[in-house]
């Protein structure tokens, strides 16, 4: 399984370290996922990872990391509109689902997470550069006047 530029079409292991190609391109994941089938779904666990067949990582680090992440239960709104609850997540945010197969993923590819983000934050440690025509005020936070406390 590899990554492919989005700009320049070159292929990159995933275990790579590097946040983006040298082109400045985004990886895109070259996977494309089997069929769905219910029968692949492990019906006796009780996460997001019940559907770990269909996931690009693999292996079974998952165990090790996941806190229940996915399966909120779904409210009918009205006729035509479902609701997914997620803030019945474990950390109340819908984000536990990328969160919970990032680190999936980085575990995967060996190392401890905080060695990689390290690695990969040194990698891309040069401030980004402003658009040419942007105004340096579009960069800057706004200056708002502190109120005087009545006594």
């Amino acid at each position: 399984m590899n990554y492919i530029c989005s700009r320049c079409g070159e292929k990159n292991d995933t275990a790579t370290l590097k946040a983006g190609c040298e082109c400045g391109g985004l990886w895109k994941l070259d996977y494309k996922p089997p069929k769905f089938d219910l029968d692949k779904v492990d019906q006796r666990e009780w996460s997001l990872f019940r559907y770990r067949a269909f996931m690009p990582p693999e292996g079974e680090v998952w165990r090790d990391i996941t806190l229940g992440e996915g399966m909120t239960p779904v409210t009918r709104f009205n006729d035509d509109i479902l609701l997914k609850m997620d803030y019945e997540m474990p950390t109340l945010s819908f984000k536990d689902r990328g969160a919970a197969v990032l680190i999936f993923h980085c575990k995967t590819i060996g190392g401890s997470i905080s060695c990689r983000i390290q690695a990969v934050t040194r990698e891309t440690a040069s401030p980004p550069t402003p658009p040419e025509r942007a105004s340096p005020a579009r960069y800057s936070s706004p200056r708002v006047p502190r109120r005087k406390r009545s006594r």
